[in-house]
């Protein structure tokens, strides 16, 4: 029933899933979180491959935590990574975008300072659970070298948002994104000027590891089947 669905998971399985501390998985306890390590989590994520289980747990839990543990400030780890654990906030990455590369050249969206703010054009692909979303984490482009990305905390109800969602073989849910003249407030940057593509890549290397846990607890399943 979530095949191509605008939420594409139930907000009843969402809050079974904040009840068992499943939610706060790689969040410190300091921010209410459950405090397990990647062992634990691979365990879980091999049982929600075995079931197939939908849910903005992997961009948001893992990924969006993640992301603001390695580059948050104190201030944005304690108005965000709280929230995340209960299951009250869901953010997801938008990283990909049309016909460009995996690596930090295809990084093309632009983020150009402007009066205390930055402003953000371009397209972004592949965004999951964007409609459940309260912040998008935005890789964009402040300069010409490959280094110069930075990540944006990004409301997906900003005026010059647009949300177009995707239909896919996988019957997931995911948006192509499209930012025009978008205004980021300078304090909702993450980490240094310069350091998104550092720390998007090293998260990204650590969620892989639990990509292939629930890609192996699929592969069973569909096995035994």
């Amino acid at each position: 029933s979530m095949e191509n669905d605008p939420r594409g998971y139930t907000e009843e399985f969402w809050k079974k899933l904040a009840e068992v501390d499943l939610l706060g998985l790689l969040i410190p306890e300091e921010f209410s979180g459950s405090g397990m390590d990647m062992l634990d989590a691979a365990l879980v994520y091999h049982e929600f491959g075995r079931s197939l289980a939908p849910s903005p747990h992997f961009v948001s839990c893992v990924l969006a935590a993640l992301l603001l543990l390695e580059a948050g400030s104190d201030e944005q780890k304690r108005e965000w990574l709280p929230s995340i654990a209960r299951g009250d906030a869901i953010l997801s990455p938008a990283w990909l975008e049309p016909e460009n590369g995996y690596g930090p050249r295809g990084v093309q969206v632009r983020a150009i300072e402007d009066q205390g703010n930055f402003v953000l054009s371009g397209t972004k692909l592949h965004c999951l659970y964007v409609r459940s979303c309260t912040r998008l984490l935005v890789l964009a482009r402040t300069g010409e070298d490959d280094a110069a990305i930075d990540l944006f905390l990004v409301d997906p109800e900003a005026p010059g948002v647009t949300l177009e969602q995707q239909l896919s073989l996988a019957s997931d849910t995911q948006y192509r994104v499209t930012f025009d003249g978008v205004r980021v407030a300078f304090q909702d940057r993450l980490g240094s000027p310069g350091s998104g593509w550092g720390h998007w890549n090293k998260v990204m290397h650590q969620g892989i590891i639990l990509a292939a846990a629930q890609a192996v607890g699929g592969a069973e399943r569909a096995l035994e089947i």
